[in-house]
């Protein structure tokens, strides 16, 4: 099955728990031939980090220090596509991590962001696992 039908299915209110989850592991099993955006290059090459995985907070901060970062600067969101704040900081402004991902699904999407939401796709799945 092509990656768009597996994706309706998914997008469907009308398909079974059972079919959706079929879909998902079918997606899951194919390649993603989503690439990174070049927002997301470019905020990588800003703050010297060759792959997604390698984003930290402590090297985040140091970029807005250094260079005097307004909460909206690019890099702010692009940096928050992929890294989420501290549970307190959640906490303080009353969010849940779900919720917080689930927001940042919305903004990518609104975006046409495909590789930020296979990102945040990832994420909610591993907060299912969680207990």
């Amino acid at each position: 099955m092509e990656r768009s039908q597996l994706e309706a299915i998914l997008n469907d209110p009308a398909s079974t728990p059972a079919e959706k989850t079929a879909a998902q592991a079918a997606l899951d099993g194919q390649a993603d031939p989503v690439g990174v955006h070049d927002h997301a290059r470019m905020m990588l090459a800003a703050l010297n980090v060759e792959r997604i995985a390698d984003l930290n907070e402590e090297t985040y901060e140091r970029y807005c220090v250094a260079h005097f970062v307004k909460h909206s600067d690019p890099i702010v969101r692009e940096f928050r596509y992929w890294l989420a704040p501290s549970f307190a900081f959640l906490d303080a402004i009353g969010l849940s991590r779900r919720d917080y991902w689930t927001a940042m699904h919305d903004a990518a999407k609104a975006a046409n962001r495909p590789d930020v939401q296979a990102h945040v796709r990832d994420k909610l799945r591993g907060l299912e696992t969680q207990p």
